[in-house]
């Protein structure tokens, strides 16, 4: 089992995990605070899902991060610092949003790739 846990989830570096996780916080954390604040009767549940969301969003940004390698390769692109973070805010909303589906497929991907290591 500690086998299984160290090839997965202790499969980023620390300053990887503690970067996204800062993202995932200030998105999580804000989004969070707005249901705690709210009336909404499905307070409860959206809190849980939002909470696995925030934890499990590294995941899923390294899944996206290696797929957006992967087509991109070494190519360099030269745009309005505007545009680049605008796209770069959806695409941690995106993934954070999408990190329940995304991450089982980084968790599995860090799992395969560690084994060879």
């Amino acid at each position: 089992m500690r086998d299984l846990f160290d090839r997965t989830f202790a499969g980023l570096s620390r300053e990887y995990l503690l970067r996204q996780y800062f993202l995932a916080l200030l998105l999580g954390g804000s989004l969070m605070y707005l249901i705690a604040t709210s009336n909404n009767v499905h307070k409860v549940s959206n809190l849980i899902i939002m909470s696995i969301s925030t934890l499990l969003y590294p995941y899923s940004r390294y899944v996206y991060e290696r797929i957006a390698n992967f087509i991109v390769g070494e190519n360099q692109f030269i745009v309005n610092p505007l545009w680049f973070f605008g796209v770069k805010i959806v695409t941690i909303i995106g993934c954070w949003a999408l990190a329940i589906f995304i991450a089982p497929v980084g968790l599995i991907w860090l799992y395969f790739s560690n084994a060879k290591q």
